[in-house]
This record gives structure tokens, sequence and C-alpha cells, in this order.
């Protein structure tokens, strides 16, 4: 998002645009942003987690053992550790052009 960022800068592509521009040229993009979840260290949340955290009550949690995955191939164990958090790539890249254009007027 930095490189995108800079790149609409130095053509001239105002924030606004650039978010467009990712809106209608990138909608697979944009789904998987949308239905992906990423857990407090990073790391995508496969999506059967995502939907046992779904149906939850308000202020419930899932417990350990059904936030923990096992990579089929490598049987390395993963604890997905909340919060869950939603990407938000044009909040991302509005953040990144208001500082590479700051860094410019300086």
């Amino acid at each position: 998002m930095k490189i995108d960022a800079i790149v609409a800068l130095s053509l001239g592509v105002t924030a606004d645009e650039l978010c467009m521009i990712y809106r209608t040229q990138f909608p697979v993009m944009r789904r998987y942003d949308q239905e992906d979840r990423f857990d407090a260290n990073g790391r995508k949340v496969p999506k059967e987690i995502v939907k046992a955290d779904a149906v939850l009550r308000e202020g419930e949690e899932l417990s350990v053992a059904d936030r923990t995955w096992v990579h089929p191939q490598t049987g390395v164990e993963y604890v997905y550790e909340y919060p869950f958090r939603q990407l938000d790539r044009e909040a991302d890249m509005r953040e990144a052009y208001a500082r590479f254009e700051g860094m410019a007027r300086e």
C-alpha cells in the first residue's frame, strides 16, 4: 500500500482516486479483503475459525482449542489470538498517502 501511495503521488492521483481505482479495478482483492480476518499477530485466520467466531453472541469468545488449527501438510499447530480484524485497505492507503504527501511538502 505504501508503494501504491508513492506512485499515486508521483502521478498526481489523489487519495480518493486511488481508492476508486482499488474499488473498480480490483474487485476480487476487495472481496477477499472484506471476507478475510487476521489475528492479533497478523496471521490470516482460517475460514472455519472465522465462521465459528461469527455465530457467537456478543462478548463470547472461542476457546483456545477452538482457535487452534493444524496445518495439514506440516502438522504445525497454530493458535489464533483475538482480536480478529478485517483489513481496511482503503484506510491504509489513505494513511500512507497522507504520510508521504506530508513528507513531499517538507
